[in-house]
């Protein structure tokens, strides 16, 4: 019993099977990516003129999360079995990265910055320590976790799991 038992998991365990789920949070990430990479391209251009490169604290702000929404990309692509907990995670991610990017394009706006402020991820980490933050990106969490838990349910029953 144990034996087939094992045999029927191994063999399940090396069975690829596609994730719509898993590969429509990979695209996305892969969208959010190429938009930081377009906004370091930005940063570059808006310093072109002035001789002086981009600060690398800006630039790492926005390539390291880049190559996380890389890394999780491919993993959520790529993957044999579907990383839901990844997906989960990654989907996680890229509402909180977006919360706060878009605060502090909106805060770089109000004090008259371009389109392409040198610091509006930094500013949005700021504005994490106020509460008016907090609540819309804790309901855009649990939002998202709602919508996920419902997909994920629903992809499971039509692979007959």
């Amino acid at each position: 019993y144990y034996a087939r038992v094992h045999a029927a998991s191994a063999e399940e365990e090396n069975e690829s099977r596609a994730s719509a789920l898993t590969h429509k949070i990979a695209a996305i990430a892969l969208a959010m990516a190429l938009l930081l990479l377009v906004h370091v391209a930005g940063l570059f251009w808006a310093a072109r003129g002035t001789g002086a490169p981009p600060l690398k604290n800006d630039l790492v702000l926005y390539f390291a999360p880049m190559l996380v929404l890389w890394g999780s990309a491919w993993i959520l692509w790529f993957r044999k079995r579907p990383p839901y907990a990844e997906a989960k995670l990654t989907g996680q991610f890229m509402l909180i990265l977006a919360a706060l990017y878009i605060g502090g394009l909106v805060a770089g706006m109000r004090e008259g910055t371009s389109i392409f402020p040198a610091g509006a991820l930094e500013t949005g980490a700021i504005l994490v320590v106020e509460h008016y933050v907090w609540i819309p990106i804790i309901l855009l969490v649990l939002g998202f976790n709602r919508w996920f838990m419902t997909s994920f349910e629903k992809e499971l029953a039509q692979h007959g799991q």
